[in-house]
């Protein structure tokens, strides 16, 4: 007979039985020694006799030798009577003992009888709970159709361990649109461009851009481009920065749907159409600079037909600016020169031709020297240099040299010029003054600076011909871009033709919608290239960077995919964001827009913003083949029948007080029954039954009595069962740990899990059964105070401890009870919250609004310096067990929300560890604190599981 198996009750009475053996033996012993060894006694009994003085330690040893000492060649049967009555009753008092204490709550320590002392209240313990999370599904590019519930994905431990399978719970419509949904603007910067820089950051350590030449910035929205010329080129490591002439524009491109082309390989030289005439302004550009030719000076210009006397007002370079316009004038001809004073030594008479249309005044001027060459040409009238150059059109008829021969001027003479002038209206021949010179055409021999010809339109000075000829290009055509610059004055177009002209040897490049160009100006020939070919396309740095933020519930999105219906399951997230990912659902959508259930997370933008909508529920469990269960037998009432398969799946289900339901199915004579929570409310044909938890986490199938709920109709093997196993808190892994299905599938590319599997929860312990069910008695599953919130979410399977706390809600005439959780294994809420406040709705009192939110963490750090005899305990072993006893009570699931730690508690455990002589603990580093608080109500004072803030060391214990 094991009489030790009486220890297994656990009581905090139980002592080991060679101890209280022993103990009750040498009791006996005395008693029979100062019964048999009085002085007066006539029979002594040897051997019952004590030492007289002995120490503690040496009493010990005696009773444990007097008590195993074995038995002697000849027995002293009184002794051994008295051996086996102190076992006897060692054995018959603590067996009294432990069936009276497994008979009251308050002292039960075994879960089979705190299970039968709680149904009594109509309490069941709260099963296991399977752990569930949103997963992710990618489906195959272009695919559309439906994921049957219980599809698998698995994931294999890396310390290989047992697999843990997750299977879908919900039927999934998945469309491959649904994959991944980014809001509009998604990697597109939709900051203006310019803001009268001259500056453009490119992307990359571009090489071959020269200044110079031109970079065409193109528009993706409307395809407008816009053509700068480069000033400068600074290249460095990712970055190539361009300065451009002249500012770009402002808000006229965005820097996110703005491309750059860049590097134009064919530079090719334009031949025409050139202007050959027209009207020329206050400007003229030669086409050499006209060295010497200073501001004031007086200039003639002519193109052969036409001759004009203007002042000079400013050089710059080739161009010359005049105090008038000029008129008609043939440009390929025209040459721009200065002009020789004639003096005039006398007028000889002068007369008004009226005869002649408009009126016009003929004399006659005597000149000093051979001015034969005047013959024909129209003179200027300067009127003694004075601003402007007044012109008369003199007009010289003839040219005649008269000689004169006198001493002082040998073979000198003079020229008679014969004159005509036009009269202007109102003038007469006494209007006339008599001019002291003429501006004369300077002679063939002095030269000039010839008239550039420019490549603008007649009818505007601002813009090119429609169709520009240029040399014979390699690779230009249709559709690219073309780039008319001289300096850093642009035109660009893309070409809508490029035709070659064999015969003219030319090419003519047409653009689709003419030339544009800014501000106008001037293309001469000579200095004008086209170019084109542009061999890259660069992006601005941050042209993929939209930071603008997203808050509400509302998400922008080119396109509303179909499938994106109301009630679809979203998990929203942020790339490279804080916010954990968000479980919600799809409120509605509209033209361009899609809203949420619940709001954006804090920090989102339109970068990284996230939503995948093919979003399934998965649970820990795996479906496992259909089988018998029993034989119903209609003469029975209340048939039951134990499920052997431990680890049985449970699934959330707020209905239920427990907060979960077993993922099972029974079926009867082929007919599916219903599970229900109590059969009390079951009619006498109700296909009801219910599902109760017995000894050792097995699950026992409750059928009724007739009256509530049917009885099973008899029949051989006709009760069949089908389930999933796996729960536990084996199956809440981290995020990530979800990535592979258990089988191939014709719709699944790939599977993510976003969120961390919460929920699952090992069967309620002893403690838990002790705590949450006489609570239930008060609440009757209803919240009604507080404390009935609290209560009702500790009695949830998914929770280690709950608090609840009334809180103030503005603006709503509603109560708030907000209730702070420990989730079972400490981790994220995820998916549970929102099953734990469906939960605590279901059985809240209409007109209360309840949150859920996680505990708050307050780790504690302890020092632990124990004194060990090393004699007789192995030091390092009790090291060991005193971290294990301090992880163990001082964990989450023992500590409570808002329960400061004293140092006593700590003392407590350490020397309650056998080998432990002494101790010193230090809490939180700070010598002599003798309390930890917890900061308020929702945070917990613990030592963290993995020990790092614990630190345990021994000394040698000495006397």
């Amino acid at each position: 007979m094991d009489i030790t198996r009486w220890n297994r009750a656990g009581l905090r009475r139980i002592r080991y039985v060679d101890a209280n053996a022993a103990t009750l033996l040498e009791e006996l012993r005395a008693r029979l020694d100062e019964r048999f060894n009085r002085p007066e006694a006539s029979v002594r009994w040897p051997g019952m006799q004590a030492p007289v003085s002995e120490s503690e330690s040496e009493r010990q040893a005696r009773l444990v030798a007097q008590y195993e000492a074995p038995r002697a060649s000849v027995p002293d049967w009184g002794w051994e009577i008295a051996r086996a009555l102190a076992r006897a009753t060692h054995v018959l008092t603590e067996h009294v003992d432990a069936y009276a204490n497994e008979g009251y709550l308050g002292t039960a320590t075994q879960w089979e009888s705190l299970r039968r002392l709680v149904e009594m209240i109509d309490y069941h313990p709260s099963p296991p709970a399977s752990a569930f999370t949103p997963l992710v599904v990618h489906a195959k590019a272009g695919t559309r159709g439906r994921l049957g519930r219980g599809f698998a994905v698995r994931h294999s431990p890396p310390d290989g361990g047992a697999p843990v399978t997750f299977e879908s719970l919900d039927d999934l419509d998945v469309d491959a649109e649904l994959n991944l949904l980014r809001p509009a603007g998604h990697g597109v910067s939709p900051d203006a461009l310019g803001h009268s820089t001259k500056k453009l950051v490119l992307e990359g350590s571009l090489s071959g851009i020269n200044t110079g030449e031109p970079v065409v910035l193109e528009s993706e929205v409307d395809g407008r481009c816009v053509a700068f010329v480069v000033d400068s080129v600074l290249q460095e490591a990712g970055t190539t920065t361009l300065r451009v002439t002249p500012t770009l524009p402002s808000n006229v491109f965005t820097l996110g749907r703005t491309r750059v082309h860049v590097r134009p390989k064919e530079r090719l030289p334009v031949q025409g159409p050139l202007r050959t005439g027209g009207a020329v302004g206050l400007t003229l550009r030669l086409a050499v600079e006209p060295r010497g030719l200073l501001a004031g000076d007086i200039v003639t210009v002519s193109d052969g037909q036409r001759r004009y006397y203007r002042r000079v007002t400013a050089v710059d370079g080739k161009k010359v600016g005049l105090d008038q316009g000029v008129g008609e004038l043939a440009l390929s001809q025209a040459v721009l020169a200065r002009p020789v004073v004639v003096p005039v030594a006398r007028q000889m008479g002068k007369r008004i031709l009226t005869s002649s249309e408009p009126p016009t005044a003929a004399y006659f001027v005597q000149v000093p020297g051979a001015w034969q060459r005047l013959n024909g040409e129209t003179l200027g009238d300067p009127r003694a240099f004075e601003d402007p150059v007044r012109e008369y059109e003199v007009h010289v008829v003839s040219a005649a040299e008269v000689p004169v021969e006198t001493s002082e001027e040998a073979n000198r003479g003079y020229t008679l010029l014969k004159l005509t002038q036009r009269l202007g209206a109102g003038e007469t021949e006494a209007s006339l003054l008599n001019p002291q010179s003429f501006l004369a055409p300077p002679p063939a021999s002095a030269g000039g600076w010839e008239v550039d010809t420019f490549l603008m339109a007649d009818d505007s000075a601002s813009l090119l011909p429609r169709t520009l000829w240029a040399d014979k290009p390699k690779g230009i055509s249709a559709g690219d871009f073309a780039v008319v610059v001289t300096g850093v004055q642009a035109s660009w177009g893309r070409l809508a033709s490029v035709a070659n002209n064999a015969e003219l040897g030319r090419t003519e490049l047409v653009p689709v919608d003419g030339w544009q160009g800014r501000g106008g100006g001037e293309f001469p020939r000579a200095e004008t290239r086209v170019y084109g070919r542009f061999q890259e396309v660069a992006r601005l740095v941050g042209w993929d960077e939209n930071a603008t933020p997203l808050s509400g519930t509302q998400v922008p999105l080119d396109t509303v995919p179909r499938g994106l219906t109301f009630g679809r399951a979203v998990v929203v997230r942020q790339e490279g964001g804080t916010a954990p990912p968000l479980l919600t659902r799809v409120q509605g959508t509209g033209e361009g827009f899609v809203a949420l259930v619940d709001p954006l997370p804090s920090g989102s933008t339109v970068d990284n913003l996230v939503l995948h909508a093919n979003v399934v529920l998965v649970g820990h469990g795996e479906r496992k083949p259909e089988e018998v269960l029993g034989s119903g037998d209609a003469t029975q009432t209340g048939q039951a029948f134990v499920l052997r398969e431990r680890g049985l799946s449970f699934v959330a289900d707020s209905t239920r007080a427990s907060g979960v339901r077993a993922d099972l199915e029974v079926k009867v004579a082929g007919r599916r029954w219903q599970a229900v929570e109590s059969l009390r409310e079951s009619g006498p044909t109700d296909p009801h039954y219910t599902v109760r938890l017995v000894r050792d986490g097995e699950l026992a199938v409750v059928f009724g009595d007739g009256r509530n709920g049917r009885r099973l109709p008899t029949g051989a093997n006709n009760v069949r069962v089908g389930f999933r196993a796996g729960s536990g808190l084996r199956g809440n892994l981290p995020a990530g740990s979800l990535a592979k299905p258990s089988r191939p599938h014709a719709l699944v590319e790939a599977v993510e899990q976003p969120l961390p599997a919460s929920g699952g929860n090992d069967m309620e312990d002893v403690e838990a059964l002790r705590r949450t069910a006489p609570a239930t008695v008060l609440t009757l599953e209803r919240a009604v105070s507080t404390e009935d919130f609290a209560s009702l979410a500790m009695g949830h399977s998914s929770v280690w401890q709950a608090r609840a706390l009334l809180k103030r809600n503005p603006g709503s005439r509603m109560e708030l009870v907000e209730v702070v959780v420990v989730p079972a294994d400490g981790g994220e809420l995820g998916p549970l919250k929102q099953s734990l406040a469906d939960f605590l709705r279901a059985h809240a009192l209409p007109g209360v609004e309840v949150s859920l939110s996680r505990y708050l963490s307050e780790p504690v750090t302890l020092d632990v310096e124990v004194e060990v005899d090393t004699r007789a305990f192995n030091p390092d072993a009790v090291v060991q067990a005193v971290r294990a006893a301090l992880l163990d009570a001082l964990s989450l699931r023992h500590r409570g929300l808002g329960q400061a730690l004293y140092l006593s508690d700590v003392y407590k455990v350490v020397e309650a560890v056998t080998g432990v002589e002494s101790s010193i603990c230090v809490m939180a580093g700070v010598p002599g604190l003798q309390r930890k608080d917890a900061p308020s109500g929702a945070h917990v004072v613990y030592l963290a599981p993995e020990g790092q803030d614990l630190s345990v060391r021994f000394k040698e214990y000495s006397l």
